[in-house]
């Protein structure tokens, strides 16, 4: 107790100075640790370099496919061999590449579900460009690829780690509401000859869900124009469902004897003519 009394009654500059003899013959590198985030800043030259090697990587491995370039006659392993001269180190991507592009090729030729999953990638905001954020995610045909790059413990080397996902079609950065409604658009003509379909969006907070998703609803009634439709609008959050139609009034999902879904208790807005305008009335 006497201890700890006599350290609380120490300035600050005392205390501090105490904790430097204490460290003063340690052999630990103290090197500053920097966040992921901070760490991206702090190197996005080294990060950026290495990003801008594996998209040239990446387009050297399409051209073995295609029959046409002058690449095609090349083997992988002779194509690894090229680009560790070129790259020291980046040889092995080569043949990870590859195989990924195969496998991806042949579950296409086996795709036969009933549903599809997309992905549409956010591009960087202003504030976040103003802040020194780079992108790190590359988007193309159906894959996404994530970049991760880490500075170690030591803080003396740089690693990077591509993770590649595969969908049924990837939109970039670039890709407008109209170029996600011409995928989407069977569901509409499926639905208005009486079938069921689904359009669910998920992804964390801030990846651009609500405007995916309100963009398709404005062409999805604008398809509609004149026919009569009705609306239920409501949201399920943890094991609860609310009426967003009725001021966020729980209501109950039930399924009847054929498995069929009803939202019991929630209300139903019909429009006698679909427009856009009517729609946006609603939701509002």
């Amino acid at each position: 107790m006497e201890t700890d009394r006599e350290t609380r009654e120490l300035t600050l500059e005392e205390r501090r100075t105490r904790q430097d003899q204490l460290w003063q013959d340690a052999k630990i590198d103290g090197r500053v640790h920097w966040s992921i985030r901070e760490s991206y800043r702090l190197y996005s030259p080294q990060l950026k370099t290495a990003l801008a090697d594996y998209d040239v990587v990446r387009e050297l491995v399409n051209g073995l496919r295609q029959p046409d370039c002058v690449l095609a006659s090349l083997s992988v392993g002779l194509l690894s061999h090229i680009v560790d001269l070129m790259s020291p180190g980046l040889g092995p991507v080569v043949s990870t590449i590859f195989s990924r592009e195969q496998a991806i090729h042949i579950r296409k030729l086996r795709h036969g579900c009933s549903f599809q999953i997309y992905a549409r990638k956010r591009p960087l905001l202003p504030f976040e460009l103003e802040a020194g954020e780079f992108d790190s995610v590359s988007a193309k045909g159906a894959t996404v690829v994530c970049h991760d790059g880490r500075l170690d413990r030591t803080g003396r080397r740089l690693s990077m780690t591509h993770s590649e996902f595969t969908f049924d079609h990837v939109w970039s950065a670039s890709a407008t509401d109209d170029d996600v409604y011409l995928k989407i658009r069977p569901l509409v003509e499926r639905a208005r000859v009486g079938h069921g379909s689904t359009l669910l969006c998920y992804g964390q907070t801030g990846t651009g869900k609500t405007h995916t998703m309100m963009g398709a609803l404005y062409r999805v009634v604008k398809d509609l124009k004149g026919l009569p439709i009705e609306i239920t609008f409501f949201e399920i959050h943890g094991k609860k469902c609310y009426d967003l139609l009725s001021d966020r009034k729980v209501v109950h999902l039930r399924a009847d004897a054929n498995d069929k879904v009803h939202v019991r208790g929630a209300k139903q807005t019909g429009l006698e003519e679909a427009t856009p305008e009517g729609l946006l009335e609603v939701l509002q």
